[in-house]
Parts: C-alpha cells; sequence; structure tokens
C-alpha cells in the first residue's frame, strides 16, 4: 500500500485491538446483573475510555496517514468498479 514501514508493521497486528477489548472485558467482567442495551453501551464506553488513556500513539501516523486515506480510497474505487 506504499506505507512507511513502521506505520505498515503497526497496522499489520491485531495487538492494539486485542489490548483494547482486554481492557473491556476486564472492566465488564465486574458487572454483575446487566440491566438493558443501554447499560451495556455505557460500560463499553467507560471501558473504552480507560483504555484510551494507556494507548500508545501509532509509530509513523503523522507521515503515513495520507497515505493509508489515499490507499484506501483508490482500493474502495477498485472494489465499486469491479462490482459494477
Amino acid at each position: 500500500m506504499e506505507l512507511p514501514s513502521k506505520l505498515e508493521r503497526q497496522l499489520s497486528t491485531t495487538n492494539a485491538i486485542e489490548n483494547l477489548m482486554g481492557s473491556v472485558r476486564d472492566l465488564t467482567r465486574r458487572v454483575k446483573r446487566w440491566r438493558d442495551g443501554r447499560m451495556i453501551v455505557r460500560w463499553t464506553v467507560t471501558a473504552v475510555a480507560d483504555a484510551a488513556r494507556r494507548l500508545r500513539r501509532i509509530t509513523g501516523a503523522r507521515d503515513g496517514m495520507h497515505n493509508l486515506v489515499r490507499a484506501l480510497e483508490r482500493h474502495a474505487a477498485d472494489h465499486q468498479r469491479a462490482a459494477a
């Protein structure tokens, strides 16, 4: 995709997502009784906000994000042309 190597390496793993999901799991494990969907959303948002404070910045994001956006736009356009 023509991304800087540091950015490509970080985006090619699921570590950030697994870390976030682990944080959500740890916090929501303490809930004894789920009342409704709104309660689930509140606890999930709380867990994500708590985890966000501990997440590190993506290395190479400043230089490579515009390349990533362009590559994704090209991919979407190619996909739409192929589907038509």
